[in-house]
Formats: structure tokens, C-alpha cells, sequence
């Protein structure tokens, strides 16, 4: 029996507040940069999960193709190729969100700024404002349930996000992308929402039209960020570390290079030199009187 209980967030209804703001159109040198055949439905969900699982490879045929449409719908929860269920993939993936925010919040940086109308002030207002009505308005999502939205990988509960007047969009996405893979494991709750977001085809072979007013207006304004290069840093001093902690700089590549000092030095030791090619061999010496790096006094 379907759940009437709306909105409800999960994968399917955030996947279609996402394909609302998609971008239509990309250059082929665009495509080939980011690695992707297209700004299909497929594509963004091929992103997704890698984000969520790194070593996912789309598998050949049209499975994926297929499963997508029925996530997007919220008639299925996971598959061969969905692998939201997989419990070592969920606890990895929350062990990234916690240990390592950096390098996930450019990949999902990344992401938004290839897929979507990142550069559209009003659209990516909607997107935001569409996201937060649903939390709100989700009575299954408690008070004091948390989100990993905050830009420094921090998280913030469910009352203080609604309430907040400044967001990073990609943190944004992550934190509710990371909350849906955790604890929304039932991706069919968000049927009723789909359900009544769109106005069913007048002909046969027509697609469903989203038609929900949901994003156009929010209780408070937000001021909404894009960036997402300014801790790319950070990311490679994570990253980079095979112990998984920030490496600090070798302090021969960091600190600055100082002029060599002329340094007069009168060494008294007992010697032994051996010189080849032309010159004087010296075979010992008790006294060494050096200038400026060259000997000019030997007894």
C-alpha cells in the first residue's frame, strides 16, 4: 500500500528536485573534460552513486537505464546497480562524510556545477528552497536529526538548517544526499510525492509534467553560495595521506631560500686529504684555516 504521508525525502524525490534544475546542454570538449556521455538522467545518477561508492563502473546494456527511471519514481529501493543497500558501502560512505568532507564536497562540487543551473541565481534558489520545504514538512525527519550541510564538514540538525541564512550549495546537497543513503533506506516512501508533484499525461506516450508550485517561496531568504574550489587544498592534504591524517610540508620545499653565508672557520683536527688531477696532494694536517669556503691556511 502506497504512503500518503507528503512530502517524504528520500532518493527519488531528491533526484527529482535535482533533474529539475538540470542543465540542456554541455560542449563536447565539456563532456569529455568531465567524463560524462551526456546530461541524461543516467548520467546523473551514474555520478551519484560513484560519489557514494568510488569504485562503481556503469554496467554495459541498459539495466541502469532502466533502474534509474524506476528510482525516479520511487517503485524501487535498490538493484544490482543501485547499490543503496549495501551496508559496507553506507558505512564507508558515512566514514568519508565524517573523516574526509574536503575531497567528497568537490566531487559533489563538481557534480552541481556540471548537471546543473548552478549559474542560475533563481533556479538554484528554487532547487534549495524546493529541498528545505520537503525537510520541513517530512514529520518523519525529527527536530534533532543532523545534516552534514555545513562547509566545513560539520553537521547541523534539522531545526538549525531550516532556520539558516546562509548555505554552500554543494554542502548543502551532500549533507542531504549522505542523510537519505543512511536513514531513507525505503526509497518507495516518496511514491505519494512524486505522485503529486506531477499531472498525469492527457495522451498515451506523453511523459508526466512536473507541476508542483513546491520551491517557488521559502518562510526566509537564503543567501547561497556555488563555491566549492577554496578548500581543494584541504582536500589534497587529506587525501594524499595514506595514514589519513594532513602531512605537513617538507621544510626543504617550504621554507625560503637563504643566501649562503661567507664563513671564516679555523679548524684544528687531525686531517688526512687526498687530491687528483692537478694541485698539490696534502697528506696531512693538523691545522685547517678555511675562508670563504676555500682552505688558505694548512699546518
Amino acid at each position: 500500500m502506497m504512503n500518503t504521508n507528503t512530502p517524504r525525502l528520500c532518493g527519488g524525490t531528491f533526484f527529482v528536485l535535482l533533474l529539475r534544475e538540470k542543465r540542456k546542454n554541455r560542449t563536447k570538449k565539456q563532456l569529455q573534460n568531465f567524463g560524462s556521455d551526456g546530461l541524461t538522467n543516467v548520467a546523473l545518477m551514474e555520478h551519484l552513486i560513484q560519489l557514494f561508492d568510488d569504485t562503481f563502473m556503469k554496467p554495459s546494456g541498459d539495466s541502469l537505464d532502466n533502474r534509474t527511471s524506476l528510482y525516479k519514481k520511487c517503485e524501487l529501493s535498490e538493484a544490482d546497480c543501485l547499490p543503496f543497500n549495501d551496508d559496507a558501502l553506507i558505512a564507508s560512505f558515512d566514514r568519508k562524510v565524517k573523516n574526509n568532507y574536503p575531497a567528497l564536497l568537490v566531487k559533489m562540487g563538481e557534480i552541481a556545477d556540471f548537471f546543473l543551473t548552478d549559474d542560475n541565481e533563481d533556479k538554484i534558489r528554487e532547487l534549495v528552497f524546493s529541498i528545505l520545504t520537503v525537510i520541513k514538512e517530512d514529520v518523519t525527519i525529527q527536530p534533532t536529526d543532523r545534516f552534514y550541510s555545513m562547509s566545513d564538514g560539520t553537521s547541523i540538525s534539522k531545526t538549525a538548517l531550516l532556520n539558516t541564512k546562509e548555505l554552500n550549495l554543494p554542502s548543502f546537497l551532500l549533507g542531504v544526499w549522505h542523510y537519505i543513503l543512511m536513514y531513507r533506506h525505503d526509497n518507495t516512501v516518496g511514491a505519494a510525492t512524486i505522485a503529486s508533484w506531477h499531472t498525469a499525461p492527457q495522451e498515451k506516450g506523453d511523459k508526466h509534467k512536473f507541476s508542483s508550485s513546491i520551491g517557488r517561496s521559502f518562510d526566509h531568504d537564503i543567501k547561497i553560495s556555488t563555491d566549492y574550489e577554496i578548500i581543494a587544498d584541504a582536500e589534497q592534504d587529506i587525501i594524499e595521506d595514506t595514514n589519513g591524517e594532513p602531512q605537513a610540508e617538507d621544510a626543504a620545499e617550504s621554507a625560503p631560500a637563504q643566501p649562503v653565508p661567507i664563513v671564516n672557520q679555523a679548524i684544528q683536527n687531525q686531517f688526512n686529504f687526498y687530491q687528483t688531477g692537478n694541485g698539490i696532494n696534502i697528506g696531512h694536517a693538523d691545522k685547517v684555516e678555511i675562508k670563504g669556503g676555500k682552505v688558505v691556511n694548512l699546518k
